[in-house]
């Protein structure tokens, strides 16, 4: 989760963000991996700027609707830390 609080400016002040992204992971097998993602899941990207003097006001809104959701299979290849043998040998 991301947050950007409200914060002021001279004239006004801009609104606050929130963005949460989601993500899972589950193995399938010792070199197999399903993983999955879902980016801004509850549409957190609104950028909303207020303006306001004695002679002019502005309220300005952008919406970011750019969801993506992933999924994917990771394999891995080659042999992992555990499975090398010990190779160091002490001379005597």
């Amino acid at each position: 989760m991301t947050r950007t609080d409200k914060r002021l400016t001279p004239q006004g002040y801009v609104s606050a963000i929130d963005i949460v992204n989601l993500g899972y992971r589950h193995r399938l097998g010792a070199r197999l991996t399903l993983v999955a993602t879902l980016s801004d899941a509850f549409y957190g990207q609104r950028f909303r700027q207020v303006e306001v003097t004695p002679t002019f006001t502005q309220d300005y809104s952008r919406f970011v609707y750019g969801r993506v959701a992933f999924a994917g299979i990771v394999a891995s290849f080659g042999a992992s830390a555990k499975d090398r043998p010990a190779s160091f040998d002490y001379e005597e």
